[in-house]
């Protein structure tokens, strides 16, 4: 029995190939960071709810105790540190939920080879959340940048420049 070769591939189909894993492993690690950032989201409102708590404290000593209450600055510095803690966690969820819903928006566009410029932003501003987003980030800008890539998008694909 005579062994028939493998068959061949050519290089254009081979390069097809390596744009559809890159881009199927992208979209799966920006639905994981989306997953990440609402996780961000979920422990900042920690903070708006320890601010929450904060703000609720009775300052007043129990009958009895001997003790006395605090000063008026004791309870102007809680008041202001339960703002500022209210104020910092309220940013941080907000940023937290916008960048999940533009990472799943992402990972969706990706999927359907849609939309390369909300997605190439969107990379842009990943690479801000260290290290894990960089990295993100940055492949994902290096794979957009792919001449076959962008033609899977229907974009004309750029002279290299040297």
């Amino acid at each position: 029995m005579q062994t028939q070769p493998p068959p061949t591939i050519h290089y254009e189909q081979q390069l097809a190939m390596r744009d559809n894993e890159h881009i199927k492993l992208l979209t799966i690690f920006h639905y994981v960071m989306s997953g990440l950032y609402t996780l961000g989201a979920c422990l900042s409102s920690l903070y708006v709810l320890m601010a929450f708590f904060f703000m609720r404290i009775p300052m007043t000593p129990p009958p009895g105790s001997g003790r006395t209450g605090p000063t008026p600055q004791d309870l102007k510095m809680l008041e202001m540190m339960s703002w500022m803690w209210g104020i910092m966690g309220g940013i941080g969820g907000l940023i937290s939920i916008s960048m999940a819903i533009a990472s799943f928006m992402s990972g969706k566009y990706l999927s359907s080879r849609t939309r390369p410029t909300f997605i190439f932003i969107v990379a842009c501003i990943q690479c801000i959340a260290f290290p894990m987003g960089t990295a993100l980030g940055i492949f994902t800008i290096l794979v957009l940048q792919r001449p076959s890539v962008r033609n899977s998008f229907g974009q004309p694909p750029q002279p290299a420049a040297y």
